[in-house]
């Protein structure tokens, strides 16, 4: 990641294994999806995840959404992104419900 020009120093660390998605295909090719979300669910309490990612979302270009990180943590993420005019992209991830909010703010929305 980092030859590629990505930022990891601002990474928090987490004991849980990396996050999985795993798509099967029934006979006729219709696919479903299932979520293992590991450690992009591993942000402890909303205090530090409002901490530690309200002061780095204005120093982003851009920001990508997933929603295997709890809803709770992108609504954080898209407050600040929204405050600091940094755009954001949501490209989904789970088939459930989106809060409103969370439709309101992102600049764009590509569920896959």
């Amino acid at each position: 990641l980092q030859s590629a020009g990505v930022r990891i120093d601002r990474s928090l660390r987490s004991a849980r294994g990396s996050g999985q998605g795993f798509v099967l295909l029934d006979a006729e090719g219709a696919a479903t999806s299932v979520v293992v979300e590991g450690s992009n669910g591993d942000w402890g309490s909303a205090d530090r995840a409002e901490r530690h990612l309200s002061t780095i979302v204005g120093e982003a270009s851009l920001v990508m959404l997933q929603r295997e990180v709890p809803e709770s943590v992108n609504l954080i993420v898209l407050r600040a992104a929204a405050l600091t005019g940094v755009p954001v992209l949501d490209v989904g991830g789970r088939d459930s419900p989106i809060d409103d909010e969370v439709l309101r703010l992102p600049a764009f929305i590509s569920p896959h």
